[in-house]
C-alpha cells in the first residue's frame, strides 16, 4: 500500500482506488461529508480505524486538501508526543537530581545496589548520555554505534566502565 509519511509516521494511503487519511476535528467531520467517503476498515471486518477517513476516487479533487490537514495533524501529534516524552526524561532527571542532592555525603557514597552509590548510579546516567549523544551522530553518519564494539550481554562490564569514567 504507496503511503504519504510525515516524522516516520504515516498520514495518507492509497488503498485499491481510494485515498485513506488520517484526521482529526473539523477535517475529519468535512471529509466524511464528502460523498462516498467513510471510516476507514482496512479488514473489512465492522472495526473501522477512528480517525482514519477513506474518500473515494471520484471524489480525487479532494484528496489535496484532505491531505495537507492529515500532514499538519501527523506531524503536530508527532512533535507533541516527542515533547510530551522530551518533558517526561527532563522531569524524571530533575527528581533523580533533587534526591540525590538531598542526600549527606555519606549516604551518597554508601552502596545500595549491588556494587552502585548513589554517585555511581549518577555517573551512570551522565556516562549514558554522553554515549547515546555520540550514537545519534554515528546513526546520522550512516554507521554502527561506537558502544556496540563493547557489547555484553547484560551491559554490565560497559555500565561499569562509565561509572569509572564519570
Amino acid at each position: 500500500m504507496p503511503c504519504l509519511k510525515v516524522g516516520g509516521k504515516v498520514f495518507a494511503a492509497l488503498w485499491g482506488s481510494d485515498m485513506a487519511l488520517k484526521l482529526t476535528g473539523e477535517a475529519h467531520a468535512e471529509a466524511l461529508r464528502v460523498e462516498g467517503a467513510h471510516l476507514f476498515d482496512p479488514r473489512g471486518k465492522g472495526h473501522p480505524m477512528k480517525e482514519w477517513v477513506q474518500i473515494p476516487t471520484a471524489q480525487s479533487s479532494t484528496w489535496n486538501r484532505f491531505a495537507r490537514h492529515a500532514c499538519e495533524y501527523v506531524a503536530g501529534a508527532a512533535q507533541m508526543k516527542k515533547d510530551e516524552i522530551i518533558s517526561g526524561l527532563v522531569e524524571v532527571r530533575r527528581k533523580i537530581l533533587e534526591a540525590a542532592s538531598s542526600l549527606s555525603p555519606n549516604q551518597q557514597n554508601e552502596v545500595f545496589l549491588g556494587v552502585w552509590s548513589v554517585k555511581d548510579l549518577l555517573a551512570h546516567l551522565v556516562g549514558w548520555d554522553y554515549i547515546n549523544l555520540e550514537a545519534v551522530k554515528e546513526i546520522l553518519a550512516g554507521q554502527k554505534p561506537g558502544f556496540w564494539e563493547h557489547y555484553d550481554r547484560d551491559s554490565k562490564s560497559y555500565n561499569a566502565r562509565l561509572v569509572e569514567k564519570y
